[in-house]
């Protein structure tokens, strides 16, 4: 089950630095080699390819900061600038993990986040 998360609001235009931290409870968990999909639309009903932003980041297998569950990135301003300011929109944080016969794509953080006009 997905883990509720609040973020800062988004003020349309400018580029956002996040840092998420993923364990399984007791442990930090290994993102190495793992893509972490961030997507925001306006209804979390919508289909994911109808996302008004998807960011997708594959992490590299000899990335030190991933094995200790640790991802960063960052939305740029041009990708911002797409979305609708006023509107709030729900957003989830998926990792795919690389998999046979198919990739295994998990929802680990979900919620709402205002979108601000700057």
């Amino acid at each position: 089950m997905p883990t509720a998360l609040t973020l800062p609001d988004i003020e349309r235009g400018d580029t956002i630095p996040f840092t998420f931290n993923f364990d399984d409870g007791a442990a930090a968990l290994d993102m190495r080699g793992k893509t972490l999909i961030f997507s925001m639309k306006l209804g979390a009903a919508m289909d994911d390819s109808s996302a008004a932003l998807t960011k997708s980041v594959l992490h590299p297998i000899n990335a030190p900061d991933e094995q200790k569950g640790t991802i960063s990135f960052q939305l740029e301003k041009s990708e911002t600038a797409k979305l609708i300011p006023f509107a709030d929109y729900d957003f989830s944080v998926r990792i795919m993990t690389p998999g046979s016969p198919e990739d295994i794509e998990t929802t680990y953080f979900n919620g709402t986040v205002p979108v601000k006009d700057s």
